[in-house]
């Protein structure tokens, strides 16, 4: 008789997210390579990862989480909007492998 026991939580591996959000800061035409690449977006899909940009330096500022990042760069996010981790945006080589170890 009485509440349902409360379900304890699943602790995450150190470095692993349950939720994230693929945030590029500032995109330009040189990071729509990455952020366009059709395989890329699907395995973000796959894993769960949303993708979004913000386009202005302004939007940027305005945000406190994101202060002192420069851009372009890749936020991941957890599923309470908190930055884990920042990385360059450079090549789709590299931003798939640092997205890879977050998911894997």
């Amino acid at each position: 008789v009485g509440d349902a026991p409360v379900p304890v939580p699943v602790p995450v591996p150190a470095g692993k997210a349950k939720s994230l959000t693929f945030l590029v800061l500032s995109p330009t035409q040189a990071t729509a390579a990455v952020t366009e690449d059709a395989e890329f977006r699907s395995m973000l899909k796959a894993n769960g990862i949303g993708v979004y940009g913000i386009t202005t330096q302004a939007k940027q500022d305005a945000n406190p989480k994101f202060a002192g990042i420069t851009s372009p760069a890749i936020v991941l996010q957890d599923i309470g909007a908190n930055v884990i981790a920042v990385f360059p945006l450079t090549t789709l080589e590299s931003a798939n492998a640092f997205v890879t170890k977050y998911i894997k």
